[in-house]
């Protein structure tokens, strides 16, 4: 746990010591006044005791509400604000106690004390303002205001900033503090500054060391890595700078002579592009086109049969990696197009958006054994290919555009239901390349009316049907074997069923545009969070007959968290139609009803053995003999 430095201690303590003084004066002085100098005997008596608690109280309001940290450099009118607030709420405490005979003070010495001691803890703070800018100017220093900085990023690029600032005669930045994501630099000092922390602790060393400006010294970090940076820093009320370069910080940001910059908008303009190209696609057909990216998936053949089944017409985006299966019911469905290619290809990307009014991109490799067969491979589809899409869909005027991204971006986080704008913790490859696909997609929209879905971990029967995802993995070995192997149980997962999800994607897709534009959703039940524990017995319970549940000890995926779906239930009015019992009754009787389920081992039920096929992999090296554990904790 991170502990403030001894001398900040001490002159913490000394400034809650002096207010206390100033709370204690304040209430005799109030007696005084009231009762001109003639104080009553039980007054008089108790009085050594209502100071002591007065005094203690008022200085633990004023420092609750920040009291005690700018606020003795700094005289502005919020820090005037928060003293007041901290002064009045005091008063009020003390005024609701004397009404109950908890306290015997009148109430008009009450008031008379709040106002002395609001007028003395104001007075004590501009008297030391006073003083430092008396020292400042005696010492040459013109520039009094002093804001409390903290750096992101403890590499080449801070070590250049740390050295030119302490080249300078003055600064207007005090330094609080270094955050940098690599552990061996924890508690390390650069020139003379201590490395706090992660930066997935921003928020809480920017409220926890009154932060007012945050500098994110990180040039070769990529934008979307910046900018969700940078958005957690305003969130908190901190001014951002960016520092791409050191060179451009010297030179106060002005941009390198001669780069006139050219955006997305310029080439729409174009006249060549508006003869040859989107005078053709702008006209749309009568009937709305919606692009389904990964349409033949586990979820994506389910958006698909919902979309055709209210009338959509459909095009389908799929290079049938998992085979086609999850396509073959509806191949002479009059209004589906299918498009055999790939996300990461621009040639089929293109092909595919033009004239589409709405893209529902579900195309990624999912999961984090599946991500961890080849890095290369899943940077490429599931992030540089969103970025290929999302422009795509900007430069050809789509109006809609809805990503699935994963519940699995909160990591392992505490015993807390986790809703939208709560902390991103991502402990893997996978909710790295999600939080980062978000990110780029909101920056990079443009018109485009763009929402991402957050998925609980799915579950459910589908015709492209998955045994790698821990609630059918559960089914499948309970009917089939027998018996489960549990690793760990004690980690929580929300869940959704497959064919709720793909309501989800339709919703979003086809509601009204103002209600989801720039939105972020989880998408699930607030009430189907569980452990894996409780998956296993709800599992062996519904088999009906004996089932033996083994629990291992070993757990080598960290990830634990539960989320709340009040959000898309109150906007969308999304409410699934599956829970747990009923998802499993269906896997159950389709198992028991299909000899080719019950060979659930098989390569085209399982994503990682189909991808390691894929890349000609045996037995991936970065995850030896884990695959089974994966499996059932995803």
């Amino acid at each position: 746990m991170y502990r403030l430095p001894p001398k900040r201690m001490l002159k913490k303590t000394a400034k809650a010591l002096v207010d206390a003084a100033i709370a204690a004066v304040s209430l005799v002085l109030a007696f005084e006044l009231r009762f001109a100098g003639n104080l009553p005997f039980p007054f008089a008596l108790d009085l050594p005791l209502l100071v002591a608690l007065v005094a203690a109280g008022q200085t633990g309001v004023t420092f609750l509400v920040g009291g005690h940290s700018r606020i003795w450099q700094y005289t502005s009118m919020h820090e005037a604000l928060v003293l007041a607030i901290g002064t009045g709420a005091s008063m009020v405490a003390l005024c609701l106690l004397s009404a109950l005979g908890v306290l015997h003070i009148p109430i008009s010495v009450l008031l008379i004390d709040g106002a002395l001691c609001l007028l003395g803890l104001a007075g004590v703070r501009v008297v030391r303002r006073m003083q430092v800018t008396f020292v400042k100017k005696r010492s040459g220093v013109t520039d009094l205001s002093r804001v409390r900085t903290l750096l992101v990023g403890a590499g080449d690029t801070c070590n250049s900033l740390l050295a030119d600032l302490e080249s300078r005669n003055h600064t207007n930045w005090e330094i609080v503090g270094l955050l940098d994501d690599s552990p061996a630099k924890q508690g390390a000092k650069l020139r003379g500054h201590s490395v706090l922390g992660p930066t997935t602790q921003l928020e809480w060393f920017i409220r926890r060391e009154s932060v007012e400006h945050v500098v994110v010294a990180m040039p070769s970090a990529d934008r979307p890595v910046l900018r969700n940076l940078i958005n957690r820093a305003q969130s908190c009320g901190a001014t951002v700078q960016a520092v791409p370069a050191l060179e451009d910080l010297l030179r106060n940001g002005k941009p390198a002579v001669g780069r006139i910059p050219v955006t997305l908008e310029d080439l729409v303009d174009s006249a060549e592009v508006k003869k040859t190209l989107l005078s053709r696609v702008k006209r749309r057909p009568a009937e709305p086109v919606i692009l389904v990216t990964g349409g033949a998936g586990y979820i994506g053949c389910h958006v698909v049969r919902r979309l055709l089944d209210r009338g959509y017409r459909v095009r389908v985006l799929d290079n049938f990696m998992y085979g086609s299966a999850g396509l073959d019911p509806l191949r002479n469905r009059p209004n589906l197009e299918v498009v055999e290619g790939d996300v990461s290809n621009i040639r089929d990307v293109t092909a595919s958006v033009k004239d589409a009014e709405a893209v529902i991109a579900l195309a990624a490799i999912v999961g984090d054994p599946a991500c961890g067969i080849s890095a290369e491979e899943t940077l490429n589809l599931n992030y540089e290919s969103t970025k290929v899409l999302i422009e795509a869909c900007n430069f050809y005027g789509v109006l809609r555009f809805v990503f699935a991204s994963s519940c699995s971006v909160y990591g392992a986080s505490d015993d807390v239901v986790l809703d939208e704008e709560s902390p991103l913790n991502p402990v893997s490859l996978y909710a790295r390349t999600r939080i980062l696909s978000e990110d780029v997609i909101f920056e990079r929209c443009g018109d485009v009316r763009a929402v991402v879905l957050r998925l609980s971990t799915v579950f459910g029967l589908s015709p492209r049907m998955r045994f790698d995802l821990v609630v059918n993995a559960f089914t499948a070995r309970a009917v089939v074997e027998g018996r489960i192997r549990v690793f760990g149980g004690g980690q929580w997962r929300p869940f959704v069923h497959c064919k709720d999800a793909a309501e989800a994607f339709v919703l979003a897709a086809t509601t009204l545009p103002e209600l989801v534009q720039g939105e972020t959703f989880n998408v699930g039940h607030s009430d189907m969070n569980c452990t894996i524990a409780e998956v296993a017995h709800l599992v062996a319970e519904e088999v009906g007959r004996d089932v033996e549940i083994e629990f291992v000890d070993a757990v080598d995926d960290p990830r634990n968290y539960r989320v709340s779906c009040k959000k898309i239930a109150g906007t969308l009015g999304f409410q699934p139609q599956f829970d747990l019992h009923s998802g499993i009754r269906e896997m159950i009787a389709a198992l028991r009803g299909d000899a080719r389920l019950r060979d659930y081992n098989d390569v085209p039920f399982s994503n990682v053995k189909v991808l390691r096929d894929r890349f000609d992999v045996v037995g991936a090296p970065n995850m030896p003999n884990t695959l089974g554990r994966h499996a059932v904790v995803r």
